[in-house]
């Protein structure tokens, strides 16, 4: 890799690394690499996975790998970057695909029939249309991520996605040349397959609808970004109803029964109700967006009405359909949708399964009620043992200090090897930890204020940006009016897409950005545009939020102490990935500020500190702001952290 990379710098860690994937692979033995920051893990997993492919094609066996990432954005950085710079060392024939959810690929079947029946659109819809009619002769793939003028949603390109609701799998006049097929039949032949997190759980799913599975012929697994696989697999293994799919299924049918030549009066009326009560629904729920607990809902029995009439609804759907297969073999799909969805409206209509809690997201305008498993080590174990594939698993962020017990146990990985890397950044010299003692208290309501003025003070003294990370929007928010009163230019999160948002920062068009949830992870900005993060406070889970609510119920049952074994270890995680978004290279400074007092006054304190890198650490503010402003401050000026 030296030879050919120019810009490739050899690390210890990274070949240690690369040397534990090598005998995980070669033992059929699970591997679990917690890689700092710096450690170079993509090449760490990708150069012993390329060897292992070339010497098995010349010996005449052939394995196939799957790399599951934790979003498309990384899938696309592996296929387009990564791989391509790995591949020319090694013999030619190793091929790879890049396969992504049903949304992202363009249904020819539904485009067409849009383009014989379609009633009036307006200037902007009539624009979309002909630029994706543009795209549609000439794209390959038919994956939407080609279309370089689209941005944010797109409603008209959105009816157009290869969705569940109206795929009829084999029975399609368009399969063969559908582009969902062609993907999969390419991912099914290639060496090398990228999905990422959430299709890798669905996948296994896939053949319901005629289409080969991915899962089923792999041989190894490498989960990039493992820390996100929890959350995933606790959100794969759950049933779930929401109103807003059940709208646009009743629309679906809808546009179905135009195209009908029978007579389709009941149906096109039962799919209407369908969709006015889908959209009532949402009213037996609080009006602010609320989350909580399905058995804590007040106007459950109101609600439990109304999913009652929306069983009979899609009971009448299913009679009707039943009627009208015999006529059109469309009709297949939309009869596999509606059983889900009959059984799924059953689940919150009776009494919950044990280790299952039920509860509710509310948007403005739509609910999801999900059935949620307590604990998934064991759901996980069995996929794991049905499909006999060898893992990897690796991130940045999987242990609390040092130690990787919380992660093994979520995921019920007993017998994997373990394996953690440091950053080989000299965060001594490059980072500084502050935690400032005028700040007032989590719940003072000049709290706000005083992160304002803190932010503008350090943003004054850094020759680059400052990423504020928060743990809720209200806070956001409530920095964002201050800053604005104040005159202040800043950037927050929402006001364009990420990627928009992130080149403007790094552009250094604003000094600050004020972000929260996915800001804290996946954020790579190197060099003098980022000098400093900011937190808000320790990322504890909410109190209200239903999730945790529901592991407190399990806790009573098990007597568990649901703070060390949950709450604890997931904050410390969340800080640490907020923290590795401050040095990304080995020129990289940058100041730490962490604006909660509990990281020094409650013992629990220790864990977060232990988890961090090895920075040195002040509560003194011009001791921050020297550093900051790049003078040159000794470690023997620094004082330590305390009360």
């Amino acid at each position: 890799m030296a030879k050919h990379l120019p810009d490739f710098v050899p690390r210890h860690e990274q070949v240690a690394m690369a040397q534990a994937v090598q005998s995980a692979i070669d033992s059929h033995t699970d591997l679990i690499v917690e890689a700092g920051t710096g450690v170079g893990k993509t090449f760490a997993y990708l150069l012993p996975v390329l060897s292992s492919l070339a010497q098995n094609k010349s010996d005449g066996y052939f394995k196939k790998v799957v790399i599951s990432t934790g979003t498309k954005a990384l899938q696309e950085q592996l296929f387009y970057k990564d791989l391509p710079r790995l591949m020319p060392l090694f013999p030619e024939g190793i091929t790879m695909a890049m396969l992504k959810g049903r949304n992202n690929y363009l249904c020819i079947h539904k485009f067409e029939q849009f383009e014989h029946t379609r009633g009036t659109l307006d200037a902007q819809q009539l624009n979309e249309l002909v630029a994706l009619k543009q795209w549609s002769v000439q794209t390959d793939t038919g994956d939407f991520a080609e279309i370089e003028q689209q941005k944010g949603d797109n409603s008209l390109q959105q009816s157009f996605t290869a969705r569940q609701e109206y795929c009829s799998g084999k029975a399609c006049a368009d399969f063969e040349r559908c582009y969902l097929k062609k993907a999969r039949d390419k991912a099914q032949q290639a060496d090398i397959v990228i999905v990422n997190h959430h299709l890798y759980f669905a996948d296994i799913q896939v053949k319901q609808a005629g289409f080969s599975s991915v899962v089923d012929s792999m041989d190894l697994v490498v989960f990039d970004e493992a820390h996100q696989l929890p959350n995933v697999a606790q959100h794969a293994f759950s049933e779930s109803i929401s109103s807003w799919h059940m709208m646009y299924f009743g629309q679906s049918l809808l546009d179905f029964s135009q195209l009908l030549s029978a007579d389709t009066r009941q149906l096109f009326a039962a799919a209407n109700t369908l969709r006015l009560q889908s959209v009532e629904l949402r009213a037996y729920f609080p009006a602010q967006g609320d989350n909580g607990l399905w058995q804590d809902e007040p106007l459950l029995s109101s609600a439990i009405d109304a999913l009652t009439n929306l069983g009979s609804t899609l009971a009448q759907l299913k009679e009707i359909l039943l009627l009208l297969r015999e006529l059109n073999d469309d009709v297949a799909p939309f009869l596999s949708i509606l059983e889900q969805l009959e059984l799924n409206v059953g689940l919150f209509l009776t009494k919950p399964r044990k280790g299952v809690f039920s509860w509710f997201q509310c948007t403005k305008n739509h609910v999801v009620l999900r059935q949620t498993p307590l604990d998934i080590a064991h759901l996980f174990n069995d996929w794991l043992a049905n499909i006999q594939t060898t893992n990897v698993f690796t991130s940045a962020t999987l242990s609390v200090e040092n130690n990787l017990n919380y992660f093994t146990r979520l995921l019920g990985l007993k017998d994997a090897k373990e394996l953690v890397l440091n950053s080989p950044f000299d965060f001594q010299q490059q980072s500084l930890l502050y935690v400032p003692r005028h700040i007032p208290a989590i719940e003072d309501d000049r709290r706000a204020q005083a992160i304002a003025a803190l932010l503008l003070e350090m943003t004054n003294e850094t020759l680059g940006g400052c990423l504020a990370l928060f743990t809720s929007y209200k806070m956001l928010y409530r920095v964002a009016e201050i800053l604005d009163e104040q005159g202040a230019g800043f950037l927050i999160q929402g006001q364009q897409s990420k990627q928009d948002i992130l080149t403007a920062f790094r552009q250094k068009q604003e000094s600050i950005l004020l972000a929260t949830a996915s800001f804290w992870e996946g954020v790579d900005i190197r060099g003098d545009a980022l000098s400093c993060v900011m937190i808000d406070k320790l990322p504890f889970t909410s109190p209200a939020d239903p999730k945790l609510q529901g592991q407190l119920l399990f806790a009573q049952s098990t007597q568990d102490n649901i703070f060390e074994s949950l709450q604890l270890p997931q904050a410390v995680m969340a800080l640490k990935q907020g923290a590795g978004r401050l040095i990304r290279h080995e020129l990289d400074r940058g100041l730490l500020i962490v604006c909660d007092d509990r990281l020094v006054t409650k013992p629990y304190g220790q864990s977060f500190l232990a988890s961090l890198p090895n920075m040195r650490r002040t509560r003194c503010l011009d001791k921050a702001k020297q550093f900051i402003s790049r003078v040159d401050v000794k470690e023997k000026d620094i004082e330590p952290i305390s009360n």
